[in-house]
């Protein structure tokens, strides 16, 4: 920990694994603590599958500093196959960690870590994210790791609230990026395997698929906005039994006030999942 109670974290991964993700939920839940935050990521070709960084300054007070981090407190490894040509534990203090997502041991992996002689801790992130949710999300597990703390990071959760405040015979309707990818198996995971469900995929718009399969870093906003729009509303033609909308995308919420107006039904993401989450962990004080 630096001066003014300063930490700062270093990500590694590829395009698509959700580092960029974890990186700005750990500065979305310091900041919700009381912290002054940052979360940025760096970017190198705009492809899926290419090597990104990204960045988290954590302080008690406001930080003047606006850069990448060079010398971190602490470096995590979302993508074991960085080690190879990377490294990551450049500039790392002294007194950090490294923490890896591997199925190996500290030991195997200590040896790719060139010179380093401090912590290193591994994870398999990706039988714990395909055992929990369904999916290989290895930023979700990565991010518990890195800094102890329970992580909700998919929407999904959310659905037995939702189907429980919902009159009989409504159904939670369900937009994802991809319906293919989106199987009973990760209702299960989120305990609501029992939830009456109709999901709608998003596999088949123009911009917004090409967003995410690409992993690009710019895209047609307004055109996005049409294809949520448009998918809400077909949604529900096909079951006109929807009672709410749940964006199970963690790229989705901007849009989700626009398809409220469009609808008038409730929608929820991961961000009313995470409001809910800090709303618990710092209840209000009724006493002033």
């Amino acid at each position: 920990m630096k001066e003014n109670g300063l930490v700062e974290f270093r990500w590694h991964g590829r395009g698509g694994q959700g580092a960029k993700t974890a990186c700005l939920l750990l500065a979305d839940a310091a900041f919700s603590s009381g912290k002054f935050v940052q979360g940025f990521p760096e970017y190198g070709p705009e492809r899926m599958g290419a090597p990104i960084t990204a960045y988290n300054r954590i302080s008690d007070t406001r930080c003047s500093i606006h850069c990448n981090i060079d010398c971190p407190d602490y470096v995590v490894v979302v993508d074991e196959t960085l080690l190879d040509t990377v490294d990551v534990t450049k500039g790392l203090s002294p007194t950090g960690a490294v923490i890896v997502n591997t199925a190996k041991s500290p030991g195997e992996i200590r040896g790719k870590l060139r010179h380093w002689t401090g912590p290193v801790c591994t994870i398999d992130a990706r039988r714990i994210s395909e055992e929990t949710l369904g999916r290989n999300f290895p930023n979700t597990p990565m991010l518990s790791a890195a800094v102890r703390v329970p992580v909700y990071t998919s929407a999904l959760l959310q659905l037995p609230m939702i189907a429980a405040a919902l009159p009989p015979g409504k159904r939670v309707g369900i937009l994802t990026a991809d319906s293919a990818n989106l199987t009973p198996r990760h209702l299960a995971a989120a305990g609501a395997s029992y939830c009456p469900v109709t999901v709608m995929g998003m596999e088949h718009t123009t911009k917004f698929s090409s967003f995410l399969r690409e992993d690009r870093i710019s895209f047609d906003a307004e055109k996005c906005r049409q294809e949520h729009i448009e998918a809400a509303l077909e949604l529900i033609r096909r079951d006109p039994g929807i009672g709410a909308i749940l964006l199970e995308c963690t790229n989705m919420p901007p849009w989700a006030l626009d398809i409220h107006l469009a609808t008038r039904l409730p929608v929820y993401d991961f961000r009313t999942m995470l409001c809910g989450v800090v709303a618990a962990l710092r209840p209000p004080d009724y006493s002033t």
